[in-house]
């Protein structure tokens, strides 16, 4: 039921319930849904993504993050065949802002630059850039481009971290 509710109502559902962090109850509900949504993304299957993205509408930019850290530390990006986790493709749907997809690949990304560098062998060269999966790198140059179009910000967001010189495969691909 709340998955299929218009995106405006379900905004005015979280900023009323979810999002007081003033109210102890509010702030009970935000860790339980934020609880949800790591144990549901934890076991989904890529089949089962469309009602937890329709409910993504609950949950403020924080939340998102804080879920997307959880998993990051648990499961993990990609699975024990190098297949991107389903939890990536929930973060990387085209139906957010730029500053939020940025937010999330920075998550994702992080976890990979931390894994190479304790990794088996002693770490990265100097200069070396931890790759994502390509399917999830993808994910993110798609979601990235869909931005343009949506987000009325995210050109000038966009062309910052493209004039500062930061580089990123996901970026490079939605050029």
């Amino acid at each position: 039921v709340l998955a299929s509710l218009p995106p405006s109502t379900a905004t005015r559902l979280s900023q009323r319930w979810l999002c007081d962090r003033e109210a102890e109850e509010s702030q009970a509900l935000a860790e339980s849904a934020e609880a949800f949504f790591v144990a549901a993304l934890g076991i989904a299957r890529h089949s089962d993504l469309r009602p937890l993205v329709a409910l993504r509408v609950l949950l403020t930019d924080e939340s998102m993050l804080r879920i997307a850290r959880k998993l990051h530390a648990s499961p993990g990006v990609t699975d024990e065949v190098g297949q991107m986790r389903p939890w990536v493709t929930w973060a990387s749907d085209c139906g957010q802002h730029f500053a939020q997809l940025w937010a999330l690949y920075s998550v994702v990304r992080s976890t990979i630059s931390e894994g190479v560098a304790v990794g088996a062998g002693g770490g990265a060269t100097a200069g070396e850039v931890p790759e994502l999966p390509r399917a999830a790198e993808h994910a993110f140059a798609v979601a990235f481009a869909e931005s343009l179009g949506k987000d009325p910000q995210a050109p000038a967001q966009w062309e910052s971290r493209h004039a500062s010189g930061l580089q990123s495969p996901a970026l490079g691909e939605a050029l």
